[in-house]
């Protein structure tokens, strides 16, 4: 029987659209104690594919990959029974030890079962029925020998296998995988932050981080800052300006599961006179953000008038004994007053209390040139003036 399946050898594998990654390298087949025989080298993937070890796959496009939810799929390839696919296969045999499954990653154990889809009655796996002559092609990756010794395969953290699957004491035997390698396992990481909190503003949000388990990383990053850490560190400091709460998650290479494999939540302190909303903070009125700080905005005497004065006498000249009225527009002042050249005052106090505002004087009677200074306190305690002349019409005399 042995003979008839080796008639069936290929010069090389036609080329299959497949999955290039996860899993290089090759397994040894031999059905007998000293591992000879049986049916030689299985290429688990084109990108080790040559006889030296190299790429094929720009003209055979082929390999098996360990996926995320623990499967191995794809296909092998041996030059003696050609494919062997992984992932796909229905009807499985039952056999001691064995699991009745595609073949599965549990922990750093594989079990369930691979086919040569030459042990099919088509010979592509396209059906499940098994040949007429005795040999079905079934690989099993766990089960317990006819000795009663178990035997199976095992991926390590570094991406090591090891081990023996079975393929039937006929044709393929036990196979060694001693030569394969796959997938590392990724590190698990920490991130920690011992305040919790920073104060609005701050520049000096520490981060501490560690690896454990799996494969040191080669490289690491916390989002959304600082970016790219050193594998070797074990702080982290985000030098931005910290003013909404954040969540920090880091990634690494190799890519961890879950993705990002640490995070952890840092809240903002907001500053005197500010609400948080929404993770973030802000001013109560009448305070604005001013350098990470609620403080009183600055009063300003809004620029107008004829002259660009923020004072303005309507009207400017008078005849002596006139009347003229000022009148002033003001943002963000607590009270204003107006003193004349000539003694005279009037004040008015900011009715919107922080908001602009316009605002004039009763009507005041002149009796000689003046001149009107506007001072104004602001909500901030700083004080601001403007200024307007009234003149008086010329008077003629008879001499």
């Amino acid at each position: 029987m042995i003979f008839g399946i080796v008639a069936l050898s290929f010069f090389g594998p036609a080329a299959r659209a497949g999955q290039t990654g996860g899993i290089t390298g090759w397994a040894w087949s031999s059905n007998d104690a000293n591992l000879n025989y049986g049916i030689g080298y299985i290429s688990l993937n084109c990108l080790t594919g040559s006889s030296a070890g190299g790429s094929i796959c720009a003209t055979n496009n082929y390999g098996l990959t360990l996926n995320t939810n623990g499967t191995i799929t794809g296909y092998a390839w041996s030059d003696n029974i050609g494919w062997i696919k992984f992932g796909g296969l229905s009807s499985f045999p039952a056999g001691t030890g064995t699991t009745a499954s595609d073949v599965t990653l549990s922990g750093t154990t594989l079990g369930g079962w691979a086919r040569a889809c030459q042990g099919t009655a088509t010979g592509d796996c396209s059906s499940m029925v098994s040949r007429t002559d005795g040999w079905d092609g079934w690989i099993s990756f766990k089960g317990t020998a006819s000795n009663g010794a178990a035997y199976g395969v095992n991926l390590d953290a570094a991406g090591n296998f090891t081990g023996f699957a079975w393929g039937g004491d006929t044709v393929v035997g036990w196979i060694d995988f001693d030569h394969a390698a796959g997938p590392a396992s990724p590190p698990d990481c920490n991130l920690t932050n011992a305040p919790g909190s920073y104060v609005y503003g701050a520049t000096n949000v520490t981060l501490g981080y560690s690896f454990s388990g799996g494969t040191a990383p080669t490289a690491a990053s916390i989002s959304p800052r600082p970016g790219a850490v050193s594998v070797a560190g074990s702080t982290a400091v985000d030098s931005a300006p910290f003013t909404t709460d954040t969540t920090y998650t880091m990634t690494t290479v190799p890519v961890s599961s879950p993705n990002p494999c640490g995070s952890v939540a840092v809240s903002v302190t907001c500053p005197a006179n500010a609400v948080k909303s929404g993770g973030t903070c802000s001013c109560t009125a009448p305070y604005t953000m001013q350098n990470y700080v609620c403080a009183l905005p600055a009063g300003v005497i809004t620029t107008g008038g004829a002259w660009g004065s923020g004072l303005v006498a309507t009207p400017p000249r008078v005849r002596r004994s006139g009347t003229t009225v000022l009148s002033w527009n003001v943002s963000n002042m607590a009270s204003c007053g107006v003193t004349g050249s000539d003694g005279s005052t009037t004040a008015v106090k900011n009715a919107a209390n922080g908001a602009a505002g316009s605002h004039t004087s009763p009507s005041i009677t002149v009796t000689k040139i003046t001149t009107y200074t506007l001072t104004c306190t602001g909500l901030d305690n700083q004080t601001d003036t403007a200024q307007t002349t009234v003149t008086l019409v010329p008077e003629f005399q008879e001499i």
